[in-house]
This record gives structure tokens, sequence and C-alpha cells, in this order.
């Protein structure tokens, strides 16, 4: 929340700038709106869908998993965070590679084992930086400024990321 104030008022105060020449022939500065038009996600969720399904599910043992495909390459790294319905912060997070472009999460649990039964939020989430994601799918992706799809987006430093919610009761 911080961060957005901090955005607004960095925003407000530069509002109207125009690009300015330097002294230096050939070189100029950029000003925000420059900078704006770099992370600019118009057009980002145009395009064939990367999540071809997902499903939350419960094993026999009470814990819950989700699964599905998401057209991306082999050991993107995603992560599930389950939050209850209404609530805002997670219970639990985890991050797991695919496997081909296929996931099954790892099993998940509460702090007392099985979450219990409700309707629960699942927000599969993968960023395409170096903190997420190794060389190759880096290089694979272009770092993720290639994709296109519902759910594509970028971060305020312009890194490519890719998000999807659903609420399930289980």
């Amino acid at each position: 929340m911080r961060r957005l104030f901090a955005w607004v008022l960095v925003a407000v105060a530069l509002a109207g700038c125009e690009r300015r020449e330097s002294q230096t022939p050939g070189t100029s500065t950029l000003t925000l709106h420059e900078l704006d038009s770099l992370r600019d996600t118009t057009g980002l969720a145009r395009g064939a869908p990367l999540l071809a399904h997902m499903e939350p599910y419960r094993m026999t043992n009470g814990a819950i998993r989700v699964r599905g495909d998401l057209h991306l390459p082999a050991g993107t790294v995603v992560q599930v965070a389950v939050t209850r319905a209404g609530e805002h912060w997670p219970l639990t997070r985890i991050q797991f590679p695919l496997d081909g472009r296929h996931f099954d999460s790892p099993p998940i649990l509460g702090p007392r084992g099985p979450l219990p039964p409700g309707t629960y939020r699942f927000e599969l989430v993968t960023r395409f930086d170096s903190t997420w994601q190794t060389a190759e799918v880096l290089r694979a992706t272009s770092a993720g400024r290639d994709l296109r799809g519902p759910g594509v987006t970028r971060d305020l430093e312009g890194h490519a990321a890719f998000s999807h919610v659903e609420e399930r009761r289980l």
C-alpha cells in the first residue's frame, strides 16, 4: 500500500512533464509518462489463454491440491496462494515448477492439518524475473516479454507476470 501511495505522489508531482533533450546531441532523458509507456499493459491480455484449466481438489486424507495445464515452458516456477473467501491474507503459499506444461501442487495443509471445508480463493501466479525463474525459462520466454493472453501483466519495474484467481468450495 505504501508503494502505491508513493507511486501516486511521484505521478502527481511529475504530471505534465515533457520530454527534455539533454545538452549532449543524440541523448535525452525520459519523462514519467515515457517510463509508464515502457510498462504499458495495454494489449497484454489479448491472445490465447495461457491457462488451459485449473482444478483445486481434495485428496482422500483431506489435503488440498491444485492441478492444471499452463502453456509455459517446463520448469517455470508457479505459486499457488490459498485464502479463505472474504479474507485478505493467504493461509498458505506454495511454489513449485511445471512438469512439462502440467502442474499438480504438493499437498496443502494448514497448521493443524487439512483445511476445514469451506470456500477458498486460489491464486495462481508466476513472475518472469531472475528471483523466480531459471535462466533457461527466462530465455525461452524472452523474460516474459513475448507473453500475451488473459492474466498477463507487468509489475512496476516492467517485469512480466501472470495471474489467475478463482474461488471454489472444497
